[in-house]
């Protein structure tokens, strides 16, 4: 199931998302064994969006500073409010989130534009609405599954 931006959004508003980047520029020997960190940001995701360039400059840099080492960006995206990072439970939570608000959205669309006929005089006697209605249920679970998981 594909989930839009703007569902994602919508989600992330509900759950009050904000997200964060925290970026380290780390050294390494030519051999990557030992790290040294040079440089660390934390910031808004979206003023990392608009601002990459700096980072960038920065790694370069420290590219000139040190030809022989590997330098590199170390990124890791997390919510400001719960400290979690992206991509493992809140994750799942939010595009659980935003599946369920695309199966709410198209239900209400069918159930406005669905015209009775003899046989199924109303839209929840359809097919495709018990059908859709099982699968919102079973996101509804998941979802409570999940924040179940993730509460301290």
């Amino acid at each position: 199931m594909t989930v839009t931006n703007s569902e994602y959004a919508q989600a992330q508003a509900e759950l009050n998302v904000e997200q964060w980047v925290h970026i380290r520029i780390e050294k390494r020997t030519p051999k990557k064994l030992d790290v040294e960190y040079l440089y660390e940001y934390d910031l808004p995701r979206s003023l990392w969006e608009r601002r990459e360039w700096v980072i960038n400059w920065r790694v370069a840099w420290f590219r000139c500073q040190f030809p022989r080492h590997y330098i590199s960006a170390v990124m890791a995206f997390y919510d400001k409010n719960s400290k979690k990072k992206f991509g493992g439970g809140l994750g799942a939570i939010i595009s659980t989130k935003a599946q369920i608000t695309k199966i709410s959205n198209r239900l209400a669309e069918y159930k406005r534009n669905y015209i009775p006929t003899v046989f199924e005089p109303n839209a929840e006697d359809t097919g495709a609405y018990q059908s859709a209605m099982a699968k919102l249920h079973e996101r509804e679970c998941q979802l409570q599954q999940l924040l179940a998981e993730v509460q301290p």
